[in-house]
C-alpha cells in the first residue's frame, strides 16, 4: 500500500497549478509568494 500511495502523491505533486476564467470576468487572486508571469502573446 505504501509504494502505490507514494506514486500517486508524486504524480500529483508534478502537476502545475492552473486556473481558467472567462475573459472580462472579475477575479481576485491572493498569493503568499511572488508569481512569475510570462508576457501575454495574443
Amino acid at each position: 500500500m505504501n509504494q502505490p500511495g507514494q506514486q500517486v502523491v508524486r504524480r500529483n505533486l508534478n502537476i502545475q497549478p492552473s486556473s481558467t476564467i472567462c475573459p472580462g470576468f472579475p477575479a481576485r487572486v491572493i498569493v503568499n509568494r511572488d508569481l512569475v508571469l510570462d508576457p501575454y502573446r495574443g
